[in-house]
């Protein structure tokens, strides 16, 4: 009780440590790196042993020293997170850059009629380490720097354009009324097809091709949306959340003046790109949605 024996003793490394991944060849630098002395001589070794760049707010809290005194290595560069800013090694974030872009390449290779993958499929293929925000501040500046592009919810290399024959320009023209004549309740594939007269199989192929595109969205299998009337019906969502500070369905509906059914779906390819989660039978916008930034500002 009076602590005046000391029956075990050990120096505190890392008060930090994380929960997965602690026998990595990365993790076991760090903590050789933790090792040797104060904050100036193993940040080095930290910055270039974190892909995900480091929290300068637990530092300070680790080496119990206020980030104003610090001597930061030459090299470090400050990201702006969602969450809060991060460190990293200028080679490492560098590194991330051209990661996305081999991945794009790779992609582009692969399925050359495809625009490009959302923003979370890309994470997959080429960030799956990074924490989410940390991602998109990447991301952000990749499109910023114009190391790629963004075709709606698609992103691609600035030089990599899928393009339509003359008969798919032409067969464009003739569906692209009817699809956006009635905005919230367009025709289904197989409506279109009998309208045009033309095989139900071509006009799904040329459908599918916009949507890669980024011109259309597929909200359910069959049925495609213009990017301009989904863009409007989120920004009805956005609207019903700041009046009632939540998204529910059969508001939702009224506003939209369609069937249940079909608002149910819309909001469901809400939830799937990123506009809104959903909380039991009600729905929030996602402050980090490009989309809901881009009606704030």
């Amino acid at each position: 009780q009076s602590a005046q024996r000391t029956l075990g003793g050990a120096r505190l490394l890392d008060p930090f440590a994380p929960a997965r991944h602690r026998r990595t060849p990365q993790r076991l630098a760090q903590l050789q790196a933790l090792r040797q002395g104060g904050l100036e001589e193993a940040l080095p070794e930290l910055l270039a042993q974190a892909a995900g760049g480091l929290d300068p707010r637990l530092l300070a809290r680790q080496f119990n020293r206020p980030e104003g005194d610090w001597q930061l290595p030459a090299d470090t560069l400050r990201v702006d997170t969602r969450v809060g800013p991060r460190l990293f090694a200028a080679a490492l974030w560098q590194a991330a850059l051209e990661r996305l872009g081999v991945a794009l390449a790779t992609f582009h290779q692969e399925q050359p009629d495809e625009l490009g993958p959302d923003r979370d499929r890309l994470r997959r293929i080429a960030a799956p380490e990074l924490e989410r925000p940390v991602y998109l501040a990447l991301l952000e500046t990749a499109l910023a720097e114009g190391h790629l592009q963004s075709s709606g919810p698609w992103l691609h290399l600035p030089d990599h354009r899928v393009r339509l024959t003359e008969a798919e320009e032409g067969l464009k023209a003739r569906l692209w009324p009817l699809l956006e004549a009635q905005r919230f309740d367009p025709p289904w594939t197989r409506d279109l097809a009998k309208s045009l007269g033309q095989p139900e199989a071509e006009v799904r192929l040329l459908l599918r091709k916009l949507a890669r595109l980024g011109e259309l969205t597929q909200v359910v299998k069959d049925l495609f949306y213009p990017q301009a009337s989904l863009e409007a019906a989120a920004s009805e969502a956005l609207r019903l959340e700041r009046e009632a500070g939540i998204i529910r369905a059969a508001a939702f509906r009224d506003a939209l003046g369609i069937g249940r059914k079909r608002s149910i779906q819309i909001l469901e390819c809400l939830d799937r790109i990123g506009f809104t989660r959903r909380f039991g039978d009600e729905r929030r916008v996602r402050p980090d949605s490009a989309w809901a930034r881009a009606a704030e500002g």
